[in-house]
């Protein structure tokens, strides 16, 4: 957009004045440009960025300098899916920000830790820097900050099973965003209240929150919400049986996810992709979209790997290739027993349903296991609404 060129010619013009001056001013500069590029989702120019600014006042240079260069540094490497290395970069803007006794930097570098650890699925590591990344922005009163972390807690709370909770964190997240007009945060609170809906059967308010927040995205010219977005709405179009609509949101979610190097969306919309295939009678297609979703995933360890499997499995028996289903629904199932499980939602239980097919196409005994496993979490959540 013409703002965005605006921005960035302003940047340069900053960095040519910063030159003449001192090295300090230059990596400020740097670090200008990193959320810049942040903004626009160029993750390895923010990489980049981060980078020069380090290089510009050196390894003993001013700490609040350096923590801020190696939390964006980080954040830059969590969306791009090498979380050990966003670990590692984030830990040392959390050790410099208490140096440099920067308590808004400590707590974003909190929060971001708190998102590596859920998408490594360190629930409990999760939940513990996120509350003392919130207890952090309350303290400070910086509202937009409390909303963001609040927002994560509601995806960690998805992740484990409690969609009522995640509910209650989303509503105070919004509420939050409104008073302060952060768009981008009222955006990302929106997709997942619309996606909260969407787990409870509510697909009316889930497309309206949905597509409020799609509205809002592109208003701000934010991609990687407006990726979730689509995305989000994809599965609510799944969940109402129409997966030409299903694709299509999917499939634009999914350029999007390539196009930024957002790894992690790009997993999921290519999982959607292939879930919609399968429902349209493309199963060859679906199992093309199916496979990369599953390279990413096992390259992210991601949270969701089960899901984008237990598809996997349901496209080869489509496909007649019941002995391939088998293969990979008995990895499915290793990967259930370690530490996954489908929250129950009308998405989670028609996940639950494939495998409980491909189990009894395969005449795997372990069929009245999953049904019984499906059935005592299906009450837990009964008794948490």
């Amino acid at each position: 957009t013409g703002d965005r060129e605006r921005q960035l010619a302003d940047i340069e013009a900053m960095q040519r004045y910063a030159e003449q001056i001192s090295p300090i001013k230059m990596a400020n500069v740097a670090l200008r440009r990193a959320s810049f590029s942040e903004a626009v989702s160029d993750y390895e120019a923010m990489i980049e960025a981060a980078k020069f600014a380090i290089e510009c006042v050196s390894d003993d240079g001013p700490a609040a300098i350096l923590a801020r260069s190696y939390l964006e540094w980080g954040i830059a490497q969590e969306r791009t899916g090498d979380y050990a290395a966003a670990h590692e970069q984030l830990q040392r803007a959390l050790a410099l920000a208490k140096e440099a006794e920067d308590r808004p930097l400590a707590g974003l570098a909190l929060r971001g830790l708190g998102i590596v650890a859920r998408a490594v699925r360190r629930h409990a590591l999760a939940y513990d820097y996120y509350k003392e990344a919130l207890a952090q922005f309350i303290e400070l009163g910086d509202l937009n900050a409390q909303a963001s972390t609040l927002v994560w807690l509601g995806v960690l709370s998805t992740d484990l099973g409690d969609i009522a909770r995640a509910r209650s964190y989303y509503e105070e997240a919004l509420e939050l965003s409104r008073v302060t007009g952060y768009r981008y945060q009222e955006s990302f609170a929106l997709s997942n209240l619309g996606s909260n809906a969407n787990y409870q059967g509510d697909y009316e308010r889930a497309t309206r929150f949905i597509k409020q927040a799609l509205d809002v995205s592109r208003q701000i010219d934010n991609r990687i919400v407006e990726c979730l977005c689509l995305n989000n709405l994809g599965t609510v179009k799944v969940n109402q049986d129409d997966y030409e609509e299903a694709l299509a949101n999917y499939e634009q979610s999914l350029a999007i996810a390539l196009d930024t190097g957002h790894r992690s969306m790009e997993a999921s919309a290519a999982t959607g992709v292939g879930h919609a295939l399968i429902m349209l009678g493309r199963p060859v297609e679906a199992l093309d979209a199916l496979q990369e979703g599953l390279r990413v995933r096992r390259e992210l360890e991601e949270v969701h790997l089960h899901e984008t499997l237990v598809l996997l499995a349901y496209g080869y028996l489509k496909m007649g290739n019941a002995e391939r289903a088998r293969e990979v629904v008995a990895e499915t199932l290793d990967y259930l027993d370690e530490d996954g499980r489908f929250y129950i939602t009308e998405f989670g239980l028609r996940n639950y349903v494939y495998l409980i097919d491909v189990l009894e196409a395969v005449e795997d005994a372990r069929a009245g296991t999953v049904l019984r496993r499906a059935h005592a979490e299906l009450e837990e959540e009964a008794e948490r609404i």
